[in-house]
């Protein structure tokens, strides 16, 4: 939540890493943190926001692209009376 306003309609907040406040407008979120645009707070080594959304998708378990356990671990077809034959 916005701590200050003044007179010049910027809204300022507080850094998460550093507790200083900036104007909201020179602020960037990283992580879900929102920093400011001073080198101690940004990571450089964090990657674009894109191919953060696309491994955590593909990082998702997707039960339905797995092949049917049928396949994977056939049974051999008995000709009993027990086994129903489909």
């Amino acid at each position: 939540m916005a701590l200050q306003h003044t007179q010049h309609r910027n809204v300022y907040h507080q850094c998460q890493r550093c507790g200083f406040v900036h104007p909201i407008s020179n602020m960037i979120w990283q992580n879900g943190v929102l920093v400011c645009k001073k080198t101690d707070c940004i990571d450089t080594a964090i990657i674009d926001n894109y191919q953060i959304n696309v491994a955590r998708q593909v990082a998702i378990w997707r039960h339905e692209l797995e092949p049917d356990r049928k396949l994977t671990e056939p049974v051999d077809r008995k000709d009993d009376q027990n086994d129903v034959l489909y």
